[in-house]
């Protein structure tokens, strides 16, 4: 086959340098020391209590941002009764209330404590 002068070849490298077959006997060893002491806390389970702080600011004002989004609307050239369906749903709908909604309705993220700032 075509495999074993490849090999051949392979050793008789490894033979001649041997700062080579030192570097691919120890590396596997350095790798997973590395690894280990990086992942130790994630891999082990005892990660310690995580608690993340979390301020979301809403700097703009709902009213004046409704009347730019219907501005927006009629210069698509949307219909008058499509605005509308549009603008009964405004007052319901908040960027920053979704994204509070979103992210406190998630389990995984059960160690945020939050403020409100809004």
């Amino acid at each position: 086959m075509m495999i074993g002068p490849f090999i051949k070849k392979d050793l008789l490298h490894f033979i001649r340098d041997r700062k080579e077959l030192a570097i691919l006997l120890l590396m596997p060893f350095v790798l997973i020391s590395i690894l280990g002491f990086s992942l130790k806390n994630v891999m082990g389970g005892d990660g310690g209590d995580l608690s993340v702080t979390m301020v979301i600011v809403d700097e703009g004002s709902h009213v004046t941002e409704a009347g730019h989004f219907q501005t927006v609307l009629h210069e698509r050239g949307l219909s008058k009764e499509q605005v509308q369906a549009f603008t009964r749903v405004l007052p319901h709908v908040s960027l920053p209330d979704l994204l509070i909604d979103q992210i406190l309705d998630n389990e995984q993220l059960s160690f945020i404590e939050h403020m409100w700032m809004l």
